[in-house]
């Protein structure tokens, strides 16, 4: 059976790492309804640019914006909103990078 298309090794996600390493959102925007198109660029400017900041940035990045797309993704298949199948790893206490970062995203959607 193939990857479901809200999973890390499904088309969805796929095509967003594609569209990220080559810097190129076209790649992406089959996946997103026409309605969502103007959200998913600004998403993916802003997720280029906190790549930039440092490993653990890039990944909560990454991580950010394949979360975004599945969302968008299954709403314009009449899917309902649910969060992804995409793991997410959450920090226990104390203040790490990640944490840092995460918060650096509050407010993006």
């Amino acid at each position: 059976m193939p990857p479901h298309c809200d999973t890390m090794d499904g088309p969805v996600v796929t095509a967003a790492k594609a569209a990220l390493e080559k810097g190129n959102v076209n790649l992406i925007l089959p996946w997103a309804p026409k309605k969502a198109e103007e959200e998913l660029k600004k998403g993916f400017e802003r997720t280029l640019r906190m790549r930039k900041l440092g490993k653990d940035a890039k990944e909560l990045a990454n991580y950010w914006f394949f979360e975004t797309i599945v969302r968008l993704h299954r709403e314009g298949e009449g899917g309902r909103k649910r969060s992804s199948r995409i793991p997410v790893t959450y920090c226990r206490g104390g203040s790490t990078e990640k944490a840092q970062a995460r918060y650096a995203f509050k407010g993006l959607r």
